[in-house]
């Protein structure tokens, strides 16, 4: 909740070029702190269409920011560690392309990884093929596919 009332801020703060401080409880209330004088109440029944559509557009950013961090910190884990996965493909010079599933009770990721030939077990080279499983040892910074 805390992300959500921080990204409303922040937004209305840009959207009304005002200081501003934003509870949420049981219902949203919005304190104006103008230059001059009392702070007021804005309700949020008047504040425009723009602005709301301009408000829901921060929150789901900072949610997928907040997401992105929280997969960062899950995927440093896993260097390390041995992980499932299948071999996608092969390149000419021997490096594997493999795909990672890791799956936990609230969230399920699919990553592609690469595994250079200088990796791969002396006794293993030269003898896999694509779409055969496997456990791999995940040695350097996975990251998440572009365009997630």
């Amino acid at each position: 909740m805390e992300v959500i009332k921080f990204a409303i801020t922040r937004a209305l703060t840009v959207a009304l070029r005002k200081s501003l401080a934003v509870r949420i409880e049981d219902r949203m209330e919005i304190t104006v702190f103008p230059d001059q004088g009392e702070p007021i109440d804005l309700s949020p029944a008047v504040i425009k269409s723009k602005v709301r559509r301009f408000i829901i557009h921060h929150v789901e950013l900072e949610l997928q920011k907040r997401q992105v961090m929280r997969e960062a910190e899950e995927l440093k884990e896993l260097r390390g560690k041995n992980v499932a996965g299948e071999i996608s493909r092969i390149a000419e010079d021997g490096t594997l392309y493999v795909a990672l599933e890791i799956s936990d009770v609230f969230s399920h990721l699919i990553l592609a990884g690469e595994c250079p030939v200088r990796y791969q077990p002396l006794h293993e080279r030269c003898r896999y093929s694509t779409a055969s499983s496997n456990n791999r040892s995940s040695t350097g910074s996975p990251t998440p596919p572009a365009g997630r």
